[in-house]
């Protein structure tokens, strides 16, 4: 039983253009540093999808976001998509949850990537309801059940053939701004998507504030500025034409209380210029005095998300415990 994917950021959604909102209230101070998908004529509606989960396609997921309907004049199109699971050979195609027939009726969708096909609705609950929403896909297919839950209550369930959206299992999220125009509308954040039950989980963004003990790299000083922005920018980068150097960072603070850690992932933009005599990025953690990375990733000539879901602490090979967060450092590796 493990977490699949998981993200709430631009980072984390490579393929598509997303603004975000910072506003107090859009999302769970502490958990995120911001929540995705206010409209405006600047940006327009919000379209795109994650990397394919490491773990490759699965017939079986919850999909579990934290959503936030901000005030103002709202319109809901109807039987309209807005976040759901989908494949990376087709990945506006997929199963959503949305808005139904009437007064943002909550709704269950399928999407060929060109027409919306209502499957389910409720007429409790509208999708301008605040709350942790969890959508579970079970036995993608011929027979497949799909239930939605409402702040861990069941509100929604469909079941019924889905062999005709043209692809064999689920490997990506997708969001799509299909179910809300004009002004600013829904804001979600912490979308995790695993294989198990979602419904008492949550995600919390530690972002790097600050270089680590190790700082080899050279390019712009790590601050919550630079590594830690919100917003995707490529300009200032840090970086290495050298094998097997180190560039560490520390970290914001985690979330207070009392947590089991599921998994940790780590994301970084990343290129190799065209000259670079390295064209590898290991990602992993310095914890407890330990330095582990992960497998390399080859990297493109253009920027790129890369990322790793450890759902171990590789530091020490065990199930993550919450203290093992609280003096962690980021840690990336260049590797030939």
């Amino acid at each position: 039983m493990s977490i699949l994917w998981c993200g709430g950021e631009d980072i984390d959604f490579p393929f598509g253009n997303f603004p975000f909102n910072t506003t107090v209230g859009a999302f769970r101070q502490g958990y995120a540093r911001c929540a995705l998908g206010v409209w405006n004529t600047a940006t327009g509606r919000w379209d795109g999808y994650s990397k394919p989960f490491p773990g490759g396609a699965v017939q079986t997921a919850w999909l579990s976001f934290q959503l936030v309907q901000s005030s103002g004049g709202i319109a809901y199109t109807v039987n309209s998509p807005m976040i759901g699971l989908a494949n990376s050979a087709n990945p506006r195609a997929g199963i959503f949850l949305g808005t139904g027939t009437a007064n943002a009726r909550a709704a269950i969708l399928s999407y060929d990537g060109t027409t919306a096909t209502n499957l389910a609705e409720t007429a409790l609950y509208a999708l301008t309801t605040n709350g942790k929403w969890d959508m579970l896909v079970s036995n993608f297919g011929s027979n497949t059940t799909i239930t939605v839950f409402l702040n861990g209550l069941s509100i929604l369930s469909w079941t019924g053939n889905l062999t005709g959206l043209g692809f064999a299992g689920l490997d990506t999220v997708h969001v799509y701004d299909g179910a809300h125009y004009q002004y600013s509308c829904a804001n979600l954040s912490e979308i995790i998507v695993a294989d198990e039950d979602t419904r008492t989980m949550a995600l919390a963004t530690l972002a790097p504030t600050a270089a680590g003990t190790t700082d080899q790299w050279s390019g712009a000083a790590i601050s919550g500025t630079t590594l830690g922005a919100l917003t995707i920018s490529d300009a200032n980068p840090v970086y290495s034409n050298t094998a097997g150097q180190d560039e560490q960072a520390t970290l914001t603070t985690p979330t207070a209380g009392t947590w089991g850690v599921k998994a940790v992932k780590i994301a970084a933009r990343a290129a190799a210029s065209t000259d670079a005599s390295i064209s590898k990025l290991q990602l992993g953690i310095k914890q407890a005095g330990v330095v582990s990375v992960g497998t390399a990733h080859s990297l493109l000539n253009s920027y790129t998300t890369v990322e790793d879901i450890e759902t171990t602490n590789p530091a020490t090979g065990a199930a993550w415990q919450y203290g093992d967060l609280s003096a962690m450092q980021l840690d990336m590796r260049t590797s030939a």
